[in-house]
């Protein structure tokens, strides 16, 4: 799979578990918070998916999608928590 595949998947991950748990926020300023979010997401979809190697091309698409995925709601995870304890 390409890089861009699993930086888009990457990107996706970022915005699990969805909007239906955590409303937009009724300002409209965040939106380049989300583009950077959704940037760190697909940057670390990709470091995480050069890692891991050939391990993954041998599972196939199912475990690179799964790992990309998760890689960007995770990294999501950790630099909202960071920005939320620096902004405190």
């Amino acid at each position: 799979m390409s890089a861009l595949g699993i930086a888009l998947i990457g990107w996706c991950g970022t915005k699990y578990p969805g909007w239906w748990r955590n409303p937009p926020s009724p300002d409209p300023e965040p939106w380049w918070r989300d583009s950077l979010f959704g940037i760190i997401g697909a940057g670390a979809a990709v470091v995480v998916n050069n890692a891991l190697g050939g391990s993954l091309t041998d599972m196939g698409f199912g475990a690179i999608a799964t790992v990309s995925f998760f890689a960007g709601a995770v990294s999501r995870d950790v630099v909202g928590g960071a920005l939320r304890a620096v902004n405190r």
